[in-house]
C-alpha cells in the first residue's frame, strides 16, 4: 500500500506478519537516529494506534525496528532512470530512480540480467534514446538543489 504524499510512504505485511515500511526522501545521507525518528513519525501518522503515547486505551510497548537503513536518492537531468552499459569500460548500470525504485528497479534488474546473460540484448537499448549517461550535473550544487526541493515537498506533506 502507499499514500499520496510527494515524499511517499509505502508498506506491506511480510509473510511472518510484520510490517515492512518505507519512507523518507533525502539527497544526502542521514544519521540512523534521524531516520528512525522520521520513520516512526510517518508510521504514527498512518497508524496512530501504534503510537506509544500514554493513554488509558493504549498499554503497548513502543514499536521497535528490526532493520533500519537509509540511502540517498539519485536523479537524472531528465527525471528518467538511467539504464544501460558504459561503452568505455563495459559496466552495466541502473540508477537515478528518484526515490521511485521499488517497481522500476526490479524491472531494470530483469532487463539487465537478460542482457548480461544474452537472453535479450535489445530491451535495455530502448532506454538509450533519452540517455545522457551517468554524469554529475553542476555537482555539488545539483545535490543542494535536489535536497532543497525535497525539503519543500516534505513541508507540503506535513
Amino acid at each position: 500500500a502507499g499514500d499520496d504524499y510527494v515524499s511517499l510512504n509505502y508498506w506491506r505485511r511480510t509473510v511472518d506478519g510484520r510490517l515492512l515500511f518505507g519512507s523518507l526522501a533525502y539527497a544526502y545521507p542521514v544519521p540512523r537516529w534521524f531516520a528512525e525518528w522520521r520513520l516512526k513519525r510517518a508510521l504514527y501518522q498512518i497508524y496512530p494506534q501504534l503510537s506509544s503515547r500514554p493513554n488509558p486505551q493504549n498499554q503497548k510497548k513502543p514499536i521497535q525496528f528490526d532493520r533500519l537503513w537509509s540511502g540517498t536518492l539519485s536523479f537524472s537531468r531528465h527525471a528518467l532512470p538511467l539504464i544501460g552499459k558504459d561503452t568505455t569500460n563495459g559496466v552495466w548500470y541502473a540508477t537515478a530512480f528518484a526515490g521511485h525504485g521499488i517497481v522500476p528497479t526490479a524491472m531494470a534488474g530483469s532487463i539487465l540480467a537478460n542482457a548480461i546473460l544474452k537472453k535479450d540484448d535489445s530491451s535495455w537499448r530502448m532506454f538509450q534514446h533519452y540517455d545522457y549517461g551517468p554524469q554529475y550535473c553542476f555537482y555539488p550544487f545539483s545535490r543542494i538543489s535536489v535536497q532543497s526541493l525535497l525539503l519543500l515537498y516534505n513541508i507540503f506533506d506535513w
